[in-house]
């Protein structure tokens, strides 16, 4: 149980910061497990599905496996070891997210809640910023507007003291945004430059996505600008990095696309479906599907 443990921690780091580990015999290790029937062993199963999922992230039945052990079993590990168990589940639906599978904002979301709920995300009395976003964007797109807005007053004195004013900021501002209330939230976003880089980048997608909607396309052309500049500046890490730079890019020519050419129309589309990462997905798809 420890090998797959440790396995699944180093593949999770893998995966955001782009670092390889030598796991080593771990086929051998997986073939003494299902050989064996030790996935009946909770502490066993977890992981091996934890590692499953996070290295075979198309095949979903082991991410439902995952989720069944730790609904079942979560209970038995200590706090610490069911909380990065949690991380990981969380880790493998936000990437799923990313991809633009859309039913993992619902997975996502109902792991965060379950987490807080039962204080296994809070370490040593703080919650992570980035935990405390997450949870506010995936009640927001999912229109749970009256928990997100209860967690955002609730939880926010368990972040740390130098985020905590950013991170509420951008989280009441989010909620705006996703309650189509595009003017508080124009406001909101504008009223900052965010020392974060994700939560800078995050707030400038937002925007982004407001201009096109309300036409404000120099202010839009402007902001792209700048989002590309910033990249440059900036070392965005990971999967992030790709996630921006595809928005940018097909935001782009979303603008310049000729509104009344079919193919024109039809390529940019497909492009949208066949670019990854792209959490943007459904609402560019969507701008394309109302030219027509």
């Amino acid at each position: 149980a420890n090998k797959l443990r440790q396995s699944c921690l180093m593949l999770a780091h893998r995966t955001v910061f782009k670092t390889e580990y030598e796991i080593g015999l771990l086929e051998e290790v997986f073939k003494f497990v299902e050989n064996k029937h030790y996935l009946d062993v909770p502490a066993i199963a977890i992981y091996y599905y934890a590692y499953k999922a996070t290295k075979e992230r198309d095949n979903e039945e082991y991410f439902q496996r995952l989720k069944e052990q730790i609904i079942e079993h979560g209970d038995l590990f200590p706090q610490s070891e069911i909380r990065d168990i949690y991380l990981l589940a969380i880790n493998y639906t936000i990437g799923r997210m990313n991809a633009g599978v859309e039913q993992y904002v619902r997975e996502t979301f109902e792991l965060y809640r379950r987490g807080l709920e039962k204080k296994i995300l809070i370490q040593n009395g703080l919650l992570s910023r980035f935990t405390f976003m997450n949870a506010v964007i995936n009640g927001a797109m999912l229109k749970e507007y009256d928990w997100t807005e209860r967690f955002i007053h609730e939880y926010k004195d368990y972040m740390e003291e130098q985020y905590r004013e950013n991170v509420v900021h951008y989280s009441l501002a989010r909620l705006h945004y996703e309650k189509k209330d595009y003017a508080t939230a124009m406001r909101l976003f504008s009223q900052v430059e965010y020392d974060d880089i994700l939560l800078n980048l995050n707030a400038k997608t937002l925007l982004l996505k407001m201009y096109y909607e309300e036409d404000e396309l120099d202010l839009l052309e402007a902001l792209l600008e700048s989002m590309r500049m910033y990249m440059r500046r900036k070392k965005v890490i990971g999967y992030h990095k790709a996630n921006f730079k595809n928005i940018i890019t097909i935001t782009k020519k979303l603008v310049h696309v000729n509104p009344y050419d079919k193919t024109q129309r039809e390529n940019l589309h497909k492009e949208i479906l066949e670019t990854n990462p792209l959490p943007e997905r459904k609402w560019l798809l969507k701008q394309v599907e109302e030219m027509g």
